[in-house]
């Protein structure tokens, strides 16, 4: 599974990565109405 799983996790990784933006990119635009 090695490579295949290190490349799932990573996506995984990733993936949660740009989650995470997104919801502090839309804090940041409810804290900040002229966003």
């Amino acid at each position: 599974m090695g490579i295949r799983g290190s490349l799932l996790e990573g996506l995984g990784l990733s993936r949660l990565l740009v989650l995470c933006l997104r919801i502090w990119d839309y804090g940041a635009g409810l804290l900040v109405p002229s966003a």
